[in-house]
């Protein structure tokens, strides 16, 4: 018996596609958040944070004080004594930040080192065998094309494609009313 592949069957070959490039796509940002995370400054406290941590570092050099009265003398004679002791809390915080991302990459070197080729194999996987252009290489993206052919709101992945843009259209011009109305808002209490 020959049997022809129906419009449903095409539907669902298209949902599977989706859903294995929505996997390989999550994979990359994975990579991306692990490349991330070993590269980011550990030491990001905020205004607040380094003004509490600035303080903190203020009273252990009054501490010292007591235990090497020079650093009193030199307090008392130099005018600029702040600004040096702000000048070494800015060098201390640079130096732990470099010595703490240098532990992590160390620490993760070989996770870091096969990051590119994972990334590589996963991109030509995704060429090759994938029916999503690479524009819309976004799991958010994928998730939303799947949701339009689940939902029968589109019967293939052209109508499906029109769909996103038109939403993501719709998006952008609320977002730009949005900030249209909070201005003539502003404008108005003023």
């Amino acid at each position: 018996m020959n049997r022809f592949p129906s419009e449903r069957d095409d539907i669902q070959e298209l949902i599977k596609n989706i859903e294995w490039s929505e996997a390989k796509v999550r994979k990359l940002v994975e990579l991306e958040n692990v490349e991330y995370k070993v590269n980011k400054k550990p030491i990001n406290l905020g205004c607040f944070g380094h003004y509490v941590l600035f303080t903190i570092f203020l009273m252990g050099i009054c501490e010292l004080s007591l235990i090497f009265p020079e650093i009193t003398k030199f307090v008392y004679e130099n005018e600029y004594a702040l600004i040096i002791f702000i000048f070494a809390y800015m060098i201390i915080i640079f130096l732990l930040n470099r010595y703490f991302i240098f532990i992590k990459k160390t620490l993760k070197m070989d996770k870091l080192k096969s990051i590119p080729a994972e990334r590589e194999k996963l991109i030509v996987e995704l060429t090759l065998h994938s029916v999503i252009p690479l524009d819309y290489w976004h799991p958010d993206m994928l998730d939303r094309l799947k949701m339009y052919l689940v939902n029968k709101r589109a019967d293939n992945l052209k109508e499906a494609l029109n769909l996103l843009e038109e939403e993501i259209r719709h998006n952008e011009t609320m977002r730009q009313l949005k900030a249209i109305g909070r201005r003539i808002r502003r404008l108005t209490i003023d």
